[in-house]
């Protein structure tokens, strides 16, 4: 697949290693001119050296990730450039208030973009949000672990697991994780393969 990340900070930076670990092509968007998102711009250098964040994308651009800085990302390249050309789309941008994301049609609650809280989809098909674009909450360590969930979701939305239903008992079935509601997943001595 070929997913777009828009926003090059701790959850996008997340979104990209795993969907690249995944297999997928991925192009990274970002409005400022290095990734790292607040981890540059809003920590210390004494206390987070930029050398560390810089050695991190490297990791990320040796596995194949392609980065777009300096890119802003308007409602109109958004539906005509972003929609059309990827097969997902992971949303981290960082704060939602006062944001141009605002202007892009998605649900918003009282925090942020509202997300299916099992795949972190948003009310828009293929389209995933990870970080403080949800709610802000100053965490990277959030931010990492919410990129890794929407980048599961957006790059292999339907995986096999041993489920339980009160009609069918317990069979393997391959379902989509948008519809894990209703079933309970039971995974035995880890993740259930063929």
């Amino acid at each position: 697949k070929n997913i777009a990340v828009i926003g090059a900070g701790p959850g996008g930076l997340s979104a990209a290693f795993y969907s690249l670990k995944f297999g997928h092509d991925v192009i990274i968007f970002d409005k400022n001119e290095k990734p790292g998102g607040a981890l540059r711009y809003q920590i210390l250098e004494n206390q987070l050296p930029n050398g560390a964040i810089d050695k991190e994308v490297e990791v990320l651009i040796k596995y194949g990730a392609e980065f777009r800085m300096n890119s802003s990302i308007s409602k109109e390249i958004f539906e005509n450039e972003i929609k059309n050309n990827f097969d997902a789309i992971i949303l981290a941008t960082g704060d939602y208030e006062g944001s141009i994301i605002e202007s892009f049609g998605f649900e918003a609650g009282k925090s942020g973009i509202v997300i299916d809280k099992d795949t972190y989809e948003t009310n828009q098909p293929g389209i995933f949000a990870c970080g403080n674009i949800i709610r802000s909450r100053r965490m990277s360590i959030n931010s990492v672990a919410q990129g890794k969930i929407a980048a599961t979701s957006a790059g292999n939305p339907y995986e096999k697991r041993m489920v339980y239903d009160s009609t069918l008992g317990f069979t393997r079935k391959e379902i989509n994780p948008a519809e894990w509601n209703g079933w309970r997943s039971y995974l035995l001595k880890g993740e259930v393969n063929d």
